[in-house]
């Protein structure tokens, strides 16, 4: 981390990346379920004195490949047992929506001696941004629902030596 100005502090990190897999299955390469080609986080601190310190972080990537897909309606030709199918036409070609989330963290210091102790409330995604780690087909609707988490508050107590 780089000091811009005495109680101010910063850090920008970008990173792209391409990951592809060959199961030498016969079907060729294909797409690494992990391969988030691109990844940004923007960082900024600020220590009001000894003790308070508050920072953000903005974090954004590519979504995660997912295969490609058609929904079939009334796979049991029975309208009073309405079901859906998913039929998988591609392996990861498609993409979930991008991730992004704003992280807020404030810190409390109180120095003891030679011992420092941190108590910190950290909010994770703080505008609740709908980020998908998966999505989940649901046979009774054939709705594609995303799976993730929304704001996350922690709090915890830290010592340092």
């Amino acid at each position: 981390m780089k000091r811009l100005v005495s109680k101010l502090y910063g850090q920008i990190n970008y990173s792209y990346m391409q990951s592809e897999r060959n199961d030498h299955n016969g079907a060729g390469s294909y797409v690494h379920s992990f391969n988030r080609p691109h990844m940004f986080n923007l960082l900024f601190g600020y220590e009001f004195n000894r003790s308070w310190a508050l920072s953000l972080k903005w974090n954004y990537s590519s979504g995660r490949p997912r295969d490609g897909f058609i929904i079939h309606k009334d796979v049991h030709n029975n309208p009073d047992y309405l079901r859906y199918s998913q039929e998988i036409i591609s392996h990861n070609t498609d993409r979930t929506d991008p991730v992004h989330a704003l992280n807020i963290r404030v810190d409390y210091r109180y120095q003891l001696g030679p011992l420092g102790i941190i108590v910190f409330l950290d909010i994770i995604n703080a505008y609740n941004n709908d980020n998908a780690n998966l999505e989940r087909f649901v046979e009774r609707n054939g709705e594609v629902v995303k799976v993730g988490l929304g704001i996350v508050p922690t709090f915890g107590l830290k010592c340092e030596l």
